[in-house]
């Protein structure tokens, strides 16, 4: 999932970090795919408006 998508969508960095329960600096440090477990998170609070890619995932999980 990419960071940009979430942000445009949830309204910003602050209210991503409120939909989360976490800082509005944990949100601001995410790369540009944010982490995985974080897109599974996302995916099941905005009802799968936004969609957990697992493919954005298979590189990193092989290192």
């Amino acid at each position: 999932m990419k960071k940009i998508d979430v942000i445009r969508y949830v309204g910003g960095v602050c209210s991503t970090a409120n939909m989360l329960g976490i800082t509005h600096v944990a949100v601001s440090r995410w790369p540009p795919i944010i982490p995985e477990k974080r897109a599974i998170q996302l995916e099941r609070l905005t009802k799968e408006s936004l969609k957990y890619d697992p493919f954005l995932y298979n590189d990193r999980s092989t290192t």
